[in-house]
């Protein structure tokens, strides 16, 4: 089921509008426990990384993986049509989010990451997304990514992307991080 309405609460805050969600940790077991941010997005928008889907991951203040953000300095470049190409942040290719048969998500207010599933319990927290309207290809023909967060001993946080082609593609996707690997 989707909600309609903002929920927030000490372990989600869901913003249907855009399809961001955070998902945290009980307080009880907040300890050394990860938390997520995941969003569906539009890539139709002023100042727009295209990122649907993309997503962070934290351990307290220190972000694991997920979406890296913009360079550290703004030039007027930054605004223009070189935008994607120069600054790879900007791009998909530089948020952990798919590469589908070498196509990269696409600037348009028709790249949309929609919600069309969610589950949220104190133990659980679901989310779908359809992201196939982010990419221009013939051959693409249904690309979900849901991501599920379980609040055990230990959080397991799981991103997974189903893809379904008129023929064979190669389908990529990045793991973004600053961390060490």
């Amino acid at each position: 089921s989707i909600s309609t309405a903002e929920t927030s609460n000490s372990i989600r805050s869901f913003f249907p509008a855009i399809g961001l969600l955070y998902a945290r940790p009980q307080k009880q077991m907040a300890k050394n426990q990860l938390a997520i941010a995941i969003m569906g997005g539009c890539n139709g928008y002023s100042h727009n990384h295209n990122d649907l889907g993309t997503y962070n991951i934290v351990s307290g203040d220190d972000l694991l993986m997920g979406d890296m953000g913009g360079p550290r300095v703004y030039t007027s470049k930054t605004f223009s049509d070189e935008r994607y190409s120069l600054y790879k942040t900007f791009s998909s290719v530089g948020h952990p989010v798919p590469l589908v048969d070498g196509v990269e998500q696409h600037e348009s207010l028709q790249a949309k990451g929609v919600v069309v599933d969610t589950l949220f319990t104190d133990a659980f927290d679901r989310i779908v997304y359809d992201l196939k309207s982010g990419y221009k290809t013939n051959k693409l023909t249904q690309l979900t990514r849901s991501m599920n967060y379980e609040r055990r001993d230990t959080t397991v946080i799981t991103v997974t992307d189903v893809f379904k082609a008129t023929s064979p593609i190669a389908f990529e996707t990045a793991l973004t991080t600053r961390e060490q690997v």
